[in-house]
């Protein structure tokens, strides 16, 4: 039973606290048999700031800790989060220069500069018109995204309901939105990348969110998705991620994937599901 977290934080990122090797054992006690660190790198900061250069040095040293101690365990695969890279191209092309890289997750965090690049999670969603002038800001960038091209997944498509509709109960759907959300995936898809399935405050509503974003990249010929909890803490490594298998199943996909070394890793649902059930 091959199980992989494709989306961990550890305290590399500014909203975790736990060293890798701390997270890499909750993965085994989790049961996973693979993960990958994919720490923040968000070229716009949570204060709306532009950080135009990343230090890798501190990752290098927990992943070299890590592997050291559960290297014999686990694949430990070592990524990263690039977030609101269309704030400043270039500046995310030189992060991704690093040697070693498995997988590239690209998302947004932040509005644009329209928006004074607030950070989904501080914004404080008052009414429904507010979400939609967020929504169609964030759509807009994904579009971004999806033409640069230069990131393995797109993660978490559906992220900012997760502060509008589930923190903040303002009752916005991704209904109105259906046609961009096809055409980034279609862009998505002509590009060869692929889009993860986040698991993260995983329940009945972001299930149904996923099945249609899922249901319309296969239809349009994708096959490359991964799963991740998108952990901060060693309680939530592992989050949902049979969950997340079943529900690839359901949509008509054959394989999830793993990253290694930014090529995706094809592994059999009907193995996967059908051993776990």
């Amino acid at each position: 039973m091959f199980y992989a977290d494709q989306h961990m934080h550890s305290n590399i990122s500014f909203d975790s606290h736990t060293p890798r090797t701390t997270m890499a054992e909750a993965a085994l006690g989790a049961g996973l048999s693979a993960l990958c660190f994919t720490d923040h790198y968000d070229v716009v900061d949570e204060n709306g700031h532009i950080h135009p250069t990343y230090d890798w040095q501190p990752a290098r040293r927990q992943q070299a800790e890590a592997c050291a101690t559960l290297g014999d365990q686990l694949v430990l695969g070592y990524g990263i989060e690039v977030g609101n890279a269309p704030e400043n191209f270039a500046a995310a092309e030189g992060v991704l220069q690093e040697p070693g890289l498995d997988l590239v997750i690209a998302s947004i965090h932040n509005g644009s500069a329209a928006l004074n690049r607030v950070d989904y999670y501080c914004a404080d969603y008052d009414s429904t018109a507010l979400c939609h002038r967020h929504l169609e800001d964030y759509f807009g960038s994904l579009l971004q995204l999806a033409d640069w091209g230069q990131f393995d997944v797109l993660g978490h498509l559906p992220y900012p309901l997760r502060y509008m509709r589930d923190r903040d109960h303002q009752p916005v759907t991704l209904d109105p939105y259906q046609d961009v959300i096809r055409e980034i995936l279609r862009r998505t898809v002509q590009a060869g990348r692929g889009i993860e399935l986040n698991t993260c405050l995983y329940h009945p509503d972001s299930a149904a969110d996923y099945a249609g974003i899922l249901t319309t990249f296969r239809e349009l010929g994708g096959e490359i998705v991964t799963v991740g909890a998108d952990a901060h803490t060693p309680n939530n490594v592992g989050h949902a991620i049979a969950d997340g298998y079943q529900l690839l199943c359901q949509c008509g996909f054959r394989y999830v994937s793993h990253f290694v070394g930014r090529t995706p890793q094809f592994h059999s649902l009907s193995k996967e599901v059908s051993s776990h059930a």
